[in-house]
């Protein structure tokens, strides 16, 4: 059938527009790793030792006396193990040489991909991870104890919630989990109370990490909550609040997409590192038919150098 008019409607061979630019709107800002240092161990159980001073008295002594009965604090141990992280690309001989947009190599492309996706894991597993988990050679895996079990000290719970108990427990170092209970309001007191409690216990926390959902409640409160604050110069409503100067020392507020909302922890970003034990690597997979196969692989831990001086508003809404 002739057609008069050659429109875009019925005119054949137009090429596709197929943008070179891949989007890619997962995030990876991974913020309590970017908060640890970096350091190594040799072993997929690693210990180390924390200590405190007694409790300040104010003591004097007569003129001529004795020297007083030593009264010494011993060390205590602490450990965690190390866990596995690990993910595969797979990709078939075609996908890989047949010319695709945004991107040359599909391996490279699915290589970097599954490298961040490792990251989020992560990041997921260091704030939302209960107490460690031996494993074994066949099914159960190694898993280290997270930041959710590591605080012990200056805690403020939801009614019928428990805390943690971090400290190793015989040879184990497992600890016992944190109960959660019924969830309240994060409130500006709580924070404060906890505050108090870690600076009582020779803290000096400098940061506030929240899931998204309370670092907004943060910015409710008193000082910011009554009315939002014009910046003259650049002409912008500013409705958050980013340092907050406590009775204890001034803190930043951060979010944390990873992590459990109903957790806000109060920490000393120079307390924690990340202790690994084999960077992340790629090694080839042995393939058997027209494909490509790689493993990523990583095992790492948390070192968390003394817990008394971090805390938690736990159960929180």
């Amino acid at each position: 059938m002739a057609n008069p008019v050659i429109t875009t409607y019925n005119v054949v061979g137009t090429r596709e527009d197929l943008s070179d630019v891949l989007s890619n709107i997962s995030p990876v800002d991974t913020v309590f790793q970017k908060m640890c240092k970096k350091g190594s161990v040799k072993n997929k159980i690693y210990e180390w030792q924390t200590e405190s001073l007694a409790a300040a008295t104010a003591t004097a002594a007569v003129e001529g006396a004795d020297a007083p009965a030593a009264d010494q604090a011993l060390t205590t141990r602490q450990l965690n193990y190390t866990q596995i992280f690990t993910l595969a690309a797979k990709v078939n001989g075609t996908a890989e040489v047949t010319d695709k947009a945004g991107r040359g190599s599909e391996m490279a492309h699915q290589l970097i991909n599954q490298t961040k996706q490792i990251k989020r894991n992560i990041e997921t597993a260091l704030t939302t991870q209960g107490i460690g988990v031996v494993g074994d050679a066949t099914s159960i895996a190694r898993k280290f104890k997270g930041l959710e079990c590591w605080i012990g000290d200056n805690q403020s719970l939801g009614a019928a919630g428990s805390p943690v108990a971090p400290n190793p427990e015989g040879s184990s170092g497992l600890g016992t989990a944190a109960t959660d209970g019924t969830a309240e309001a994060f409130t500006e007191t709580r924070l404060k109370t906890v505050l108090q409690s870690a600076y009582n216990s020779g803290g000096n926390p400098d940061t506030i990490m929240a899931g998204p959902g309370n670092r907004a409640v943060f910015s409710t409160f008193d000082g910011i909550s009554s009315a939002q604050n014009l910046d003259v110069n650049s002409g912008k409503i500013v409705g958050t609040m980013s340092v907050y100067e406590s009775d204890w020392g001034t803190l930043k507020v951060v979010p944390n997409r990873f992590q459990r909302n109903r957790t806000v922890f109060v920490l000393d970003s120079s307390d924690f590192t990340l202790a690994t034990l084999r960077g992340l690597t790629t090694k080839d997979l042995p393939a058997n038919g027209d494909y490509e196969a790689k493993q990523l692989i990583t095992e790492i831990g948390l070192k968390v150098d003394n817990w008394h001086k971090h805390g938690a508003i736990r159960d929180c809404t």
